[in-house]
């Protein structure tokens, strides 16, 4: 008995009309009237009748409703079965340092409970790094800013979320503006070995400003800490985590059109771990969804 013409059955009595259980199920009226009589036909018996513009359930159809919705539940469990069978084995994945709340630890928690036979191995880098590794296969997947060339076709690039650059400052200085602050205070620069760093030497660049500059970092949690101990100002990414519990600092919005850093998913179109990397990319998107 095919599982798909029960699927039909029960839709068309949920939704009361074929016309409805049509566009529900992406079918023609024609598709699911063909899938009912075959069903009648196996059966032997009518499971439903036309009243004015509606479907009804004949007597013999509400007898076999209980079974028929205990059948299409075990079909959908036989398959979710099968595919976290699929999803077993070791799954490499290179993560910016700033960015492993975004796995840590909602997205490896439910990621264990669906789907216990699947490793993780975490990886912390910087793009640049990340996106080599990814490229001699030393990594199946990498959570990174966005490459600052054009990718080969050979990758798949999945755009996560945006982080606007601003200033951030002692909060000694509030009330000043964000290139008054770039032209005076000590500078403490996002150094060039991240992408993110050459994001804003760039801008810097563009508006022809001079910074003052005192310490080379090339990790946010470092700058913000020298930030909040009043060493200096800096220019990085708003990265929410970074300023949790952080009341002595101030962030100041650059003019528009401020710069950005990209944050997405990059990895190989042939892969041989698709099947386990779909499901970490699902985890990562539902959970985005669940924050908003």
């Amino acid at each position: 008995m095919n599982i798909r013409f029960l699927e039909t059955f029960l839709c068309i009595v949920e939704e009361g009309s074929v016309a409805s259980a049509a566009r529900k199920l992406h079918l023609t009226a024609t598709a699911m009237a063909q899938r009912i009589k075959a069903l009648e036909d196996e059966i032997g018996v009518a499971l439903l009748y036309r009243t004015g513009r509606t479907m009804q359930v004949t007597p013999e159809g509400k007898a076999i409703l209980p079974k028929v919705r205990e059948l299409i539940a075990g079909s959908k469990a036989l398959k979710q079965l099968a595919s976290m069978q699929d999803v077993a084995g070791e799954l490499r994945i290179g993560v910016l340092p700033t960015l492993l709340s975004m796995l840590v630890p909602d997205v490896l928690t439910h990621l264990n409970e669906q789907f216990p036979q699947l490793v993780l191995s975490i990886e912390l880098g910087f793009s640049s790094g990340l996106y080599r590794q990814l490229a001699n296969d030393e990594i199946d997947l990498a959570l990174l800013v966005t490459p600052l060339f054009p990718l080969s076709k050979e990758y798949c690039w999945l755009h996560h979320h945006q982080e606007k650059f601003v200033v951030v400052a002692p909060a000694t200085l509030k009330g000043r503006t964000a290139h008054d602050l770039l032209k005076t205070e000590p500078f403490i620069r996002y150094h060039q070995q991240s992408w993110g760093g050459i994001v804003a030497d760039r801008y810097l660049q563009s508006q022809n400003i001079q910074v003052n500059k005192r310490f080379d970092l090339n990790t946010l949690d470092a700058i913000v800490s020298l930030v909040s101990s009043g060493c200096g100002i800096s220019l990085i990414p708003d990265w929410q985590p970074l300023f949790s519990d952080r009341k002595n600092i101030i962030k100041f919005p650059l003019p528009e059109p401020a710069p950005s850093r990209d944050i997405g998913i990059l990895y190989k179109y042939n892969s041989a771990k698709k099947n386990l990397i779909a499901p970490v990319i699902e985890q990562l998107f539902l959970d985005k969804n669940e924050e908003k």
